[in-house]
Order: structure tokens, then sequence, then C-alpha cells
């Protein structure tokens, strides 16, 4: 467990570092605080000026960059630690904190004018009770922007997703339950880039011409992104991409070295075990064989005795 600290932390809450949620101060220049900082900032145009909840806000730097442009952010997480982790490092004059459940979220009917959540319903057993409730505390002319792994091209063995979905089973969730549903989708490159040193060397919202020139099929994205409302969407979600995590044609030469000399030592490792147990089976092989001849032998004495006794 790291224990981070920050200006507005009076007790030092600290969270894990487990994979199951983004800590900036954990996550900085890697792929997945990239991922991260990339959907909420897409999120952005539709919450100016809104009531909104982030429903499994986790550490809370997610609610803190809704809050930018947002009237009111409520943020939910059924985690304790995490929502006091927010609370003392994400605190904000028009933020809210409050635990609780995405199947029972604390929070009247019609209360909220957006709601926002990524990577959450992958969570929970209970998918569709976490959309009903999403609708339930959502105004009738609200929005909802949602975020979640695509299974066909995800990763298999993450013990904290209770199921992940492919495009048409999560559209058709979605469609149940809005009359209108816009999808977007996330998904990663190696980027490569031309820019002056402010921009190479600290971290900024630096306006960026991107080129494409490896296009892929949908379901190789990784996230699937939804915009969903009863009403007309206008808003639109802008394309947009967050250089995260550095690649280092040097450094990657010297994991794949290594991950090479890992697999050949590995390799090794087993044929070595394998040997040993080929020498171990041709033993017990061969002492099988010799007890069953023997086996044999005691059989055939004992049937000569018996046919010597019957002649007697």
């Amino acid at each position: 467990m790291v224990k981070t600290t920050n200006n507005n932390s009076s007790r030092g809450v600290s969270l894990p570092n487990d994979g199951e949620r983004m800590v900036p101060e954990l996550h900085r220049q890697t792929m997945a605080y990239g991922d991260h900082i990339a959907r909420y900032e897409s999120a952005m145009p539709f919450v100016d000026g809104k009531v909104v909840l982030d429903i499994a806000s986790g550490s809370g730097y997610g609610s803190k960059m809704l809050s930018r442009k947002a009237k009111k952010v409520y943020g939910v997480d059924i985690n304790t630690d995490a929502v006091k982790y927010a609370q003392e490092n994400y605190s904000a004059d028009n933020i809210e904190f409050i635990q609780g459940s995405g199947t029972a979220i604390p929070l009247k009917d019609d209360s909220v004018d957006a709601v926002v959540t990524f990577e959450t319903l992958e969570h929970i057993e209970e998918a569709e009770q976490f959309i009903k409730e999403i609708k339930r505390v959502l105004r009738k002319d609200g929005v909802l922007v949602l975020s979640t792994p695509n299974d066909v091209e995800f990763p298999e063995g993450n013990h904290f997703h209770v199921h992940e979905f492919e495009y048409e089973e999560l559209r058709d969730i979605l469609k149940k339950y809005f009359k209108n549903a816009d999808s977007y989708y996330q998904a990663t490159w190696i980027y490569t880039a031309i820019a002056d040193a402010d921009t190479i060397l600290n971290q900024n919202d630096a306006e960026i011409r991107t080129i494409q020139v490896a296009p892929i099929e949908r379901d190789k994205a990784l996230f699937f992104m939804w915009v969903c409302s009863d009403e007309r969407i206008t808003d639109k979600v802008k394309s947009l991409g967050v250089i995260a995590e550095h690649w280092s044609a040097k450094q990657r030469d010297i994991h794949d070295k290594k991950v090479e000399a890992y697999i050949k030592k590995t390799i090794r490792h087993y044929e070595k075990i394998v040997k040993a147990k080929d020498t171990q089976i041709a033993s017990l092989n061969k002492d099988m064989s010799e007890l069953q001849d023997e086996i044999q032998h005691i059989n055939n004495s004992s049937l000569m005795e018996r046919i010597k006794r019957l002649k007697g």
C-alpha cells in the first residue's frame, strides 16, 4: 500500500495500488492514467452548468475534473476509504463525495442532469438494476455518459470484473432503457509526436494535429463509450488523444530481451522437470514390468502345484 499526501489531506487516507481504481499520485505517466483522463475530458460537453452524478467516483480525481464545468458534482463510491481519500485530496465547493452503491444510489429521484460512470458496469452483478437506478436519479431530459471494457478485446482474468460486454449486448441493454444512444470507442495506439520543449517536458493541454494511419475494426476498441438520453442528443464526444505512457524503442528492446531470456530460462526449468519425470516414469514402467513377470511366474508356479496335486 502506497500512502500519498496532498495539501488538502489532513488524515492521510491511503489507497492500495491493486488495479481496482486509478489514483493519479500512483499512476501518472502510465497508460491507465491516460485512459481515465481521456474519458473524463470527453464527458465535459455533457456536464457544463449541470448537476452531475459521478457514480463509482473512486479516488475522486474525475469528479474534480468534472467540477471545472459542472454546477454541482456528486461523487458516489461503494468503498469507504475511496470516499475518504477523495474528500481529502479532491474536494471542492461544488463537490459532495458520498458512500453508496450503484444499485441503490443515495440520491433522490430526478435529482441530476447528467450521470457519468466509467468502468463500472462490468463490476456489478445486477447490471440492469444499475441502469434502472441511473434512470431513477436522472431528470427526464438527463444524459448518461458510460464506458466499459470490450469483452472481445479486453485481457482475460481481471478478478474485479463480474461480467464484460460485447458491443451488441451492451447496445441492447442501453437501448432498452433509453430512447437515444450514441456509441463511441476508445482504443490505444503507439503515438509518435513532434512538439516543442514545453509540450514534451510538461503535462499540459496541447492541441496536436493527429494523422490516423492505423484504423481498426469496431471490436478492436478496448473500451466502448455510450451517450444515452430519452431526449435528442445534440452534444457529441469530440475526438481526443492523451499522450500517456512513454514508449522507448531502446527500453522496449531491453524489455523484450529480458522477457525472451525469462521465457528461455523457464523452458529450460520445465524441460529438466519433464526429463526427471520421464526418467521416473521409465523406472516405474520397468518396475511394473518386472512385477508383472514375477506375478506371472508365481501364478504359473501355483498352477503347476495344483496340477501335481490333482494328478497325485
